[in-house]
């Protein structure tokens, strides 16, 4: 995947020691050809340069999981309320479920009431977001990191979180439902121990 891999941006004449496959953005792949990873612009024309030397994209990303008999019941709608809360989500899209938070929420609610009494309802993913991207390019850069870990098979809501209390801090909270909306069947089996990913 490498969506969410960053670049560290380097001070002025210092050697860049990170670089960033390519990936949505375009960033192209350095291996010593002469490319410089960690140009004084973005492929858009942009100019950006660091302001001191903690200027450094951070990576971060933590899963979790809500289970029918491991958590309450409405917690996984709960989870969609609380990421897609007014004044937090700066913005919100949705593949194979509806893109309303409320109705999302109702959605999430009948599919735990359906599913049997050991399921795993959803897979809960928080992943940091460059603060050296504007919203526009954080947002499709979340779209295009949900596209490519579900394949367009799955569930899938996600938020983006960039404002107010979060201006320094952006991020994307993305909730799966890894279920294939044709066949029924896994796909991500995100949380699988190593036996069972290696039976799949």
């Amino acid at each position: 995947m490498g969506l969410f891999q960053t670049r560290a941006l380097p001070l002025l004449g210092e050697t860049p020691r990170h670089f960033a496959p390519k990936g949505a953005l375009g960033i192209p792949r350095w291996a010593g050809q002469g490319i410089d990873p960690c140009p004084a612009q973005d492929l858009r024309g942009r100019s950006f340069a660091p302001s001191s030397e903690d200027d450094m994209a951070i990576y971060s990303l933590n899963v979790a999981t809500v289970g029918k008999s491991t958590h309450a019941p409405g917690t996984a709608g709960a989870h969609i309320g609380y990421i897609a809360r007014e004044g937090a989500a700066t913005h919100c899209e949705a593949v194979h479920m509806p893109s309303s938070d409320t109705e999302a929420r109702t959605w999430m609610d009948g599919y735990e009431r359906d599913a049997r009494a050991n399921a795993r309802i959803m897979t809960k993913v928080r992943v940091a977001l460059p603060r050296e991207l504007d919203h526009a390019d954080n947002v499709a850069l979340a779209r295009d990191f949900v596209a490519d870990l579900t394949g367009g098979r799955v569930s899938s809501y996600f938020a983006i979180h960039d404002a107010g209390e979060d201006a320094t801090n952006p991020h994307a909270h993305i909730v799966l439902v890894d279920k294939d909306f044709e066949t029924g069947k896994r796909v991500l089996r995100l949380s699988d121990s190593t036996k069972d990913r290696l039976a799949a």
